[in-house]
């Protein structure tokens, strides 16, 4: 039996945006509380997490991308996922659990990084050629993300 010939057509490619680039998990979730009380747009989520816009459109792309909200045709709106995570109290096991699953189960990471929370870290190198590869961004741009996703690691795995 022989294999198919790999080729670049036969890879998922993945929007720059759908890989996450905000580090603190915590933030996120202060993200998708702004979009639960009502603000509707960047600047105003900025301004309400005390951020700049840059970092809340981050914030914004990795909550997206885990689930949490829909950017919507309209305006960004919160997921029942997202209401679940923000009925559990932030830094409880109960949170940890729901980011965990989220992390687990997003589409994009579950191509991107699907070891992440594996017993064996996986490295930032094997982590950086598969966003590379599967986004199309730059070297140094995949391994500042690979870098997010390491972070998103160690904040899941750490002891409570």
């Amino acid at each position: 039996m022989t294999t198919p010939p790999e080729s670049a057509a036969a890879e998922p490619q993945i929007h720059s945006t759908d890989v996450p680039q905000e580090d603190n998990l915590g933030d996120v979730r202060r993200t998708v509380q702004a979009v639960a009380d009502g603000f509707e747009d960047t600047q105003s989520i900025a301004e309400r997490t005390h951020r700049s816009s840059r970092h809340a459109g981050y914030a914004i792309n990795a909550a997206i991308t885990l689930g949490w909200i829909d950017a919507g045709e309209e305006k960004l709106a919160v997921l029942e996922t997202g209401r679940k995570l923000l009925a559990e109290k932030p830094g409880s096991a109960g949170e940890r659990a729901l980011l965990r699953a989220a992390v687990e189960g997003a589409p994009v990471l579950l191509l991107l990084a699907p070891g992440l929370l594996a017993e064996a870290a996986p490295e930032k190198s094997v982590l950086c050629e598969s966003i590379e590869r599967q986004s199309g961004l730059s070297k140094s741009t995949a391994g500042r993300r690979a870098q997010t996703l390491l972070s998103w690691r160690r904040q899941l795995l750490e002891p409570l």
